[in-house]
């Protein structure tokens, strides 16, 4: 390109021009509160420009919006859950790729107007690539012929002290009926050690390659040190950008897509399928939790549960969604309904390219 900001590591390695890749910029992390119910409001951003990924599913159902001045939000509201659950937060991390233009400071977009870098918010810094191995042996789910797998990486500390998020290979499996779900997507600052995780599902005689994990710090930016490079400070002289570190660089955002209906007593065990966008060579994304319990009286005093869980896969550029019957347990008590832990919708990913870290 002749135009836009590119940015170089040390080793003269471009990690970013703004007219190739995608905008995104992080506004902040939220906790909806166990049953709480309201809306969140975002006045320093266009409608239309969230991008959420939720990273904490709790008893809550949420969805985009626009308020009656034009700004957008989100509105939450609280469920009382059926059978043995408790009422529990959902944790949500948002995005914008347009934010209100400050009176000073340094902003970039990229040719299609979203904004890539932003003197008000902070731009992601990666902190380190782990590679996963089998956890334990494959156990047996309830869905016939199939198996979960889990995989960790070693015990990790890097980023301390910082918020942080996770992202995991999109791996292509191509004929192969096999599923992956993140076990650990979102990291508080309180939480120092850690492993990063995903579950496997497959049918037998299936093969599958293990992803990666990258983790990135949304918070926390400081500088290098290393005595060159751009550096970006919003008004409160926070440090928000740092040309000499590694930052996330999304390359595209695919969504939105959505896990399929309920659909008893089979829920979800035929996949939904979307097309995904052009990726880049090596597409890892955040792929977001979902899971149900669907309640069954027995009895005047007895319940069966049966727990669900959501998982991805990639075959070229198809995506499928998938629920899988994973357990049974029993209660002493006569409930009857179901729960949902997280959105069936407004699933949204962004890509970066794992070859580039």
């Amino acid at each position: 390109m002749t135009h836009g900001v590119a940015v170089y590591d040390a080793a003269g390695v471009e990690t970013m021009r703004t007219p190739t890749v995608r905008g995104g910029v992080f506004i902040g992390a939220y906790t909806l509160p166990a049953s709480g119910s309201g809306t969140l409001t975002f006045a320093n951003c266009a409608a239309g420009s969230l991008r959420v990924l939720q990273y904490a599913g709790g008893t809550h159902t949420w969805s985009i919006g626009v308020n009656g001045s034009g700004q957008p939000v989100i509105n939450f509201s609280a469920y009382t859950p059926a059978g043995s659950a408790f009422a529990a937060a959902t944790g949500l991390m948002v995005f914008t790729v347009d934010p209100t233009i400050e009176s000073h400071g340094l902003i970039a977009n990229n040719l299609s107007g979203e904004r890539v870098f932003d003197t008000t918010f902070a731009k992601p810094e990666f902190l380190g690539k782990f590679t996963l191995s089998a956890n334990g042996s494959a156990a047996a789910i309830q869905n016939a012929g199939w198996y979960r797998q889990n995989y960790q990486s070693s015990l990790q500390s890097v980023g301390a002290g910082r918020t942080r998020i996770i992202f995991y290979d999109l791996l292509d499996t191509g004929a192969q009926d096999v599923y992956y779900a993140p076990t650990q997507y979102f990291l508080s600052p309180g939480q120092a050690n850690y492993d990063c995780g995903v579950n496997v599902y497959y049918p037998t005689g299936a093969s599958w390659a293990v992803p990666a994990a990258y983790v990135f710090a949304i918070d926390g930016l400081t500088a290098a040190g290393s005595g060159w490079g751009l550096q970006v400070f919003n008004g409160a002289g926070q440090l928000t950008f740092e040309a000499s570190k590694p930052h996330m660089s999304i390359r595209e955002i695919g969504g939105t897509y959505a896990f399929p209906p309920f659909s008893f007593p089979n829920y979800g065990f035929v996949p939904d399928t979307f097309s995904l966008p052009s990726l880049p060579p090596s597409p890892a994304t955040f792929l977001a939790g979902f899971g149900v319990e669907q309640w069954t009286p027995t009895g005047p005093q007895s319940s069966i549960g049966e727990r669900y869980e959501a998982a991805f896969r990639r075959s070229g550029s198809t995506l499928c969604t998938r629920i899988f019957f994973v357990a049974t347990f029993l209660e002493d008590a006569a409930f009857s309904g179901f729960n949902e832990y997280g959105t069936r919708g407004n699933i949204v990913m962004p890509f970066i390219d794992g070859s580039a870290y």
